[in-house]
């Protein structure tokens, strides 16, 4: 089903459907990932059961850290993911053994 949300400073309101507003009010964490060279990714990593995906995160970083840079990540130096349930933050940190064992699994 199509809605129509009004939009700042525009006079047309935009056309939305149920299933994107759906996929805007989620709550799947966020992974946070530095890596050697200071460059740090962010996103929304979905999760079927909203728990951290360490090996899902880590694909994710890699394509974003590729698709800004045009060339290939180094190593990953730090890890953790965000969870907001809308009053705190809950954050899952790995330990660099995690980490290298994951990266190993997701290429």
């Amino acid at each position: 089903m199509t809605k129509e949300i009004p939009v700042a400073d525009s006079n047309r309101p935009a056309l939305v459907d149920d299933n994107a507003m759906t996929l805007r009010n989620h709550s799947s964490p966020t992974c946070v990932v530095t890596f050697a060279d200071g460059e740090i990714t962010r996103m929304t990593t979905w999760s079927s059961n909203g728990k951290p995906d360490l090996r899902r995160g880590i694909r994710l970083a890699h394509a974003a850290y590729e698709s800004r840079t045009i060339s290939k990540p180094p190593a990953i130096t730090a890890l953790h993911f965000e969870a907001a349930d809308g009053e705190s933050v809950t954050t899952t940190k790995f330990t660099a053994d995690q980490i290298a064992e994951a990266t190993d699994d997701a290429r």
